[in-house]
């Protein structure tokens, strides 16, 4: 539909255009065929065989666009130098009036998806060159340049990414390089300032965006989220707080391939709550983003403050895009433990090395693995032995443990050659093997396995709350350990191995062994949850004056070998365990002793027997047996113990000139004595009869005067010589003297009362 003039020479060609309503059709140069409202100005023609046009103000208007050229075309001379002015265009339609040359199809086809909206005017376009070498995109000699302002431009760059909005700037092509300057604006609340989009071949189907982002730290991942380079839920994102300043650079492919991000995170004072009891505040430092990866430089941590404590972190993403935080951090060890025993227990600051790894952005795992190691230099520990370590000691010691859904799991831990490891906290199954072993974890409970140098039972009893009693032994699966030397109360055992498991309703011990120099022991027992506790024991020493020795007792025992058995009983358990609440019943066996004089606690509770002060009370002729103490050549007994009282009706000593048959109690709480004695100067068959049928205990009360009359006769009368009670405390007895010149059966009922 052209309207104008057209004049002709023989040499030259004029066209006037005034044409209303005009579509042009050049399918070699232009991707469609563009229709126009308008077209003025004019062309001339010269050379037809190599022609010469020139173009004079020649003008295209339609809605979309309004453009005029002036320049010439100079074929013959293989020259073009084309002025366009640009007075308005649609951006989104502006690559239908590109050459074919200019733009590839799809870079066309995205240019028209991606700039939903916004306006070019006052552009200016030039071209300069060799017409053959048009674009000019590798000829150096000519120029093809370009610069649009643009104002309230929409793009949508690609799928699910947020879109950038009402963006004003300029855009510039050059040769086969286009960019776009925007000045700043926003996405989000977030500021973008000294952007830059670049398209390095129009040719080409890439487009690079790089720039700064300023603005709250939640915005940058609503942004990633929203072209899934992250996944961070809501919640999260609402417990993020702070601001970022980002360095980005995004190459974006228009078809087909991932986009690539790359960019600079300076955090400035960015927070996270993870929960009431957690938190992540004051996090500064730079983070990196690049190959799908974030990460920061190894020189240049991240430092924050956790839950009040200063840190510092690095971060790198790991192969299958989970990340890992990792570092060595100085830790006051008051400001991470909060249990108050503990707190009293480890004190001092010491340098850890950690890795925390935490699930990537895509992972289908919520669990967090942690790993810490450390030479504890700087750490005091004064928990007792086997974990008692001084300040300047380096103890190493590493842990491991898994943290999901507000619960740790597989927790692992190897210091001073001691392994731990527990499966759960919630079920409390595990295994501590002081052997440093790895062994199977148990389905129930834990297991103490291996072997201790030195434990001192005394010193951990600070761990009980004394206002409860808790049976520890309830959360123990089976124990199998060996002690080098075990300390309890104030007996010291070596070479103790003990082997016991739970049953559920008790906790069996069916192996206590002691094998060493001074003492024997053989024991079995059960402790019965929230009940009684009950063993059987056998001991035998064949020195137990050595014994005492070791056991730091003073005492004036010499030699005497023994054996013994007790089956005793106590309400609660296992570390309930105290004289004045035991029960039961035992019987002692001592051979070849010597007694010297009574003077200390331990031998005290011998002073019914003590012969020294007896021969002063009674004027006695036994300083043939007493000068260097009272030696005997057996001491046995049965008795019964309940609340510290200790009942025998048939205690015999029986030494090389004397016999000594003691009957009644001693109370070794309140250290007293209720006791009837009978002794003997002689040997003979008297006590021993009269011990035998004052015994078992059980049966004592049963005999009566009469019987013990008929069965010695009056010649009983010539062995015993003394009959007398001991009462009062071990430190001061009080000894009465039954009438030695009467009969020796008159009161012998008194025995057993």
């Amino acid at each position: 539909n052209f309207s104008g003039s057209i004049k002709t020479n023989l040499d030259i060609i004029y066209i006037n255009f005034k044409s209303n309503n005009t579509a042009l059709s050049y399918r070699k140069v232009l991707r469609k065929d563009p229709f126009f409202n308008s077209i003025s100005g004019n062309i001339e023609i010269s050379n037809i065989s190599s022609p010469l046009i020139n173009i004079n103000n020649l003008n295209f208007s339609n809605k979309e666009i309004k453009i005029d050229f002036n320049g010439f075309i100079d074929y013959e001379n293989d020259l073009v130098k084309v002025i366009s002015h640009i007075d308005r265009l649609n951006i989104q339609n502006a690559t239908d009036y590109m050459p074919l040359t200019f733009i590839s199809k799809k870079s066309s086809l995205w240019f028209k998806k991606a700039f939903k909206s916004g306006r070019a005017s006052n552009g200016n376009i030039l071209l300069s060159g060799k017409v053959s070498s048009y674009p000019f995109f590798e000829d150096l000699s000519g120029i093809s340049f370009a610069i649009f302002p643009i104002t309230d431009l929409d793009v949508d760059y690609r799928k699910g990414w947020i879109p950038f909005e009402q963006v004003s700037g300029y855009a510039y092509f050059h040769k086969k390089n286009a960019y776009f300057y925007p000045q700043d604006f926003k996405v989000l609340d977030t500021t973008v300032s000294n952007s830059k989009l670049e398209i390095k071949n129009v040719l080409d189907t890439e487009i690079n965006i790089s720039g700064e982002l300023m603005g709250p730290v939640d915005n940058l991942f609503k942004y990633s989220n929203s072209g899934s380079l992250t996944n961070i839920s809501r919640k999260n994102l609402s417990e993020l707080h702070g601001i970022t300043k980002t360095d980005f650079q995004i190459k974006i492919p228009l078809k087909g391939k991932k986009i690539n991000l790359k960019s600079k995170i300076k955090l400035e004072n960015v927070s996270f709550n993870f929960n009431i009891e957690n938190n992540i505040s004051k996090i500064s430092g730079h983070l990196y983003y690049k190959n799908e990866k974030f990460f920061t430089e190894q020189s240049s941590p991240l430092t924050a403050t956790f839950n009040g404590n200063g840190i510092s972190m690095n971060l790198d993403t790991l192969k299958n895009g989970d990340f890992t935080l990792f570092g060595t951090q100085k830790i006051e060890n008051k400001n991470f433990i909060s249990n108050a025993i503990f707190k009293n227990k480890i004190s001092g600051n010491s340098s850890w090395d950690y890795k925390i790894n935490i699930p990537g952005f895509g992972s289908k795992t919520k669990v967090i693995h942690v790993e810490a190691k450390s030479t504890l230099n700087g750490t005091t520990i004064s928990f007792p032995q086997p974990f008692k370590k001084e300040k300047n000691i380096n103890s190493m010691i590493r842990v491991e443990t898994d943290y999901a859904d507000k619960e740790f799991s597989n927790i692992s831990v190897l210091y001073k050659n001691i392994r731990a490891e527990i499966k759960s906290l919630k079920s409390l199954n595990g295994y501590i093997n002081f052997s440093g072993d790895i062994v199977k974890i148990p389905d129930n409970g834990i297991d103490v396995l291996g072997k201790i140098s030195e434990l001192d039972i005394n010193k951990w009893k600070f761990i009980s709350d004394k206002s409860k009693s808790t049976d520890y032994l309830q959360y123990i699966n089976k124990i199998n350990i060996d002690f080098d030397e075990l300390i309890f109360n104030d007996l010291t055992f070596n070479s103790l191995s003990i082997n016991g498991f739970n049953s559920k309703k008790y906790f069996i011990f069916n192996d206590i062994s002691v094998d060493s120099n001074e003492v024997n022991i053989l024991a079995n027992g059960k402790i019965e949850f929230n009940n009684i506790s009950s063993f059987d024991i056998h001991i035998n020493s064949s020195n137990v004056e050595n014994l005492l020795n070791y056991w730091n007792y003073k005492h004036s025992l010499r030699d005497s070998s023994t054996s013994s058995d007790f089956n005793i009983n106590w309400q609660g358990h296992l570390l309930d365990f105290e004289l004045n609440k035991v029960y039961g019943k035992f019987s002692v066996n001592m051979m070849e002793g010597r007694l010297k004089k009574v003077g200390n606690r331990v031998s005290r509770i011998f002073g019914l027997f003590n012969i020294d002060l007896l021969s002063k009370r009674l004027s006695l002729d036994f300083d043939d047996v007493t000068k260097n103490g009272f030696y005997f050549n057996s001491l046995d007994g049965d008795f019964r113990i309940d609340s510290g009282n200790i009942f025998t009706t048939n205690l015999l000593v029986k030494g090389p000139s004397a016999e000594i048959l003691a009957v009644g109690t001693t109370n070794i709480i309140d250290e007293t004595y209720d006791m009837r004695v009978v002794a003997s100067p002689e040997f003979g068959e008297a006590l021993p009869v009269i011990a035998l049928l004052g015994g078992p205990i059980t049966a004592a009360a049963t005999f009566a005067v009469e019987k013990l009359a008929k069965a010695f006769g009056k010649d009983i009368n010539n062995l015993v010589k003394v009959k007398y009670t001991v009462t009062g405390p071990w430190s001061n007895p009080i000894i009465n003297v039954l009438n030695k010149k009467n009969n020796a059966l008159d009161g012998i009922e008194d025995l057993f009362k």
